[in-house]
């Protein structure tokens, strides 16, 4: 399906393929030589789309892909993909059995559930790989740093388990110049030279993840000082794979819009112009009558509302984009309908594309803005998942064939592609 066709759909999120390709590039170019990248899309790829996002991300190289779920990896591998796919998110003993049908990667954080993964390779005759968080201070899933060498070394112990990776979640790599984060880094370093001491080298050490990637170099660097001078990268990484999400669908995190990474944002929201009703002076609009007309004016009915992800919150403060013209949203943002304030303007009419964000509409960190408290994956995901989706640029996207995809090596657990030079 290509640009939003009117007649066929009352609104949609489109989404450009092109731009999450020349962010990958970008991201790339950023980190240099030697790091290797998993790339987030849980939660339907932050909303863009989790099928076609994943298969472009195949296509482009990226090294592994990272999941909040067993059911997001399960759907996936079904869609045709066939990348290491990292599960970063809570496991239940029941899904087990899912990891190893579809091949996905866990994040083993209790040695109980590690056991029980043991177990159940042992009876199948095969290994899998696993990655294991530390909690360096995000708090929740993770073991903690204090016991996390020896939590690892009774993991290699199990049959059937190889501890591929280990990984850390910083809380604040978008402040500048954060203590906390060189804090947790220097815990999440030490805990991997002390296994290096006690002879476990983990292949995988990953921390950086999109605020990180542009505000803390020394996280997917050689160890280089905490202020982030010294010496360039080399193939022996100590902290060698980054976590980007944000930045691959071409947003910037918030608090580090001073780093530029000539990014392009993929999603752009859409619908159609409904209704126009001519208002007089004094004349309210939607509940609790927060508007009221100070002269003769035109609204515009949206046959959208917070159930398509447009926020409560951007009531009377919001504004869209029709015919290249700002227009403000008025009155109380409803279920399933806005209304805009169009004024004077005749020129717009009924079945016209409106832009609610992103292209030529406002951008999305705008309107996160605009909520006061909200965020930039909060308005991707949550519009993301409810309206339909069109592609554009789709750069040729092979569409899998029918069936389970099974990863190379599938026998055992997926192998890490090559590592890919940096694209230009």
């Amino acid at each position: 399906m290509g640009r939003l066709e009117l007649g066929l759909l009352r609104s949609c999120v489109e989404i450009n393929l092109g731009a999450i390709a020349h962010n990958l590039r970008e991201i790339r170019n950023k980190l240099g030589r030697g790091v290797r990248v998993l790339a987030v899309v849980k939660s339907d790829a932050y909303g863009h789309g989790a099928k076609k996002v994943g298969l472009l991300l195949e296509r482009r190289g990226v090294d592994m892909l990272g999941v909040a779920s067993v059911e997001e990896g399960a759907d996936l591998r079904e869609k045709g993909i066939r990348l290491p796919i990292l599960v970063l998110g809570c496991i239940f003993p029941e899904e087990i059995e899912k990891f190893f049908s579809y091949s996905l990667i866990p994040n083993l954080c209790e040695l109980d559930l590690a056991k029980k993964f043991s177990r159940h390779a042992s009876r199948l005759g095969q290994t899998i790989k696993v990655h294991t968080k530390i909690d360096t201070g995000m708090g929740g899933l993770g073991v903690r740093v204090q016991r996390a060498s020896r939590f690892v070394q009774e993991v290699t112990g199990l049959p059937g388990l190889v501890v591929e990776g280990l990984f850390t979640h910083f809380t604040s790599a978008t402040e500048s110049n954060s203590i906390y984060t060189r804090e947790q880094l220097n815990l999440f370093r030490g805990v991997v030279e002390e296994l290096e001491r006690m002879g476990i080298h983990i292949p995988l050490r990953h921390a950086a993840n999109s605020g990180a990637i542009l505000r803390s170099p020394e996280s997917y660097t050689p160890y280089l000082p905490l202020s982030g001078e010294g010496l360039p990268p080399t193939a022996d990484t100590p902290l060698n794979m980054v976590r980007t999400g944000l930045l691959l669908y071409g947003l910037t995190p918030p608090g580090c819009q001073e780093f530029s990474l000539n990014l392009r944002p993929a999603m752009t929201f859409k619908t159609r112009l409904a209704y126009i009703k001519d208002l007089e002076p004094g004349e309210t609009v939607s509940y609790g009558r927060s508007f009221t007309a100070s002269q003769h004016t035109r609204i515009g009915v949206l046959p959208v509302g917070y159930d398509s992800g447009y926020s409560l919150r951007l009531s009377n403060k919001g504004y869209v984009v029709i015919r290249g013209k700002r227009f403000p949203v008025v009155g109380r943002v409803r279920m399933n309908l806005i209304h805009v304030d169009l004024g004077q303007e005749e020129a717009v009419e009924i079945g016209d594309v409106v832009t609610l964000y992103g292209g030529e509409g406002p951008s999305v960190e705008e309107i996160a803005g605009i909520m006061l408290g909200g965020s930039p994956y909060e308005v991707l995901c949550t519009t993301g998942k409810a309206n339909p989706k069109t592609y554009v640029e789709e750069l040729e996207i092979e569409e899998p064939t029918s069936g389970v995809a099974q990863p190379p090596h599938s026998d055992s657990q997926p192998q890490l592609v090559p590592l890919y030079a940096v694209a230009h």
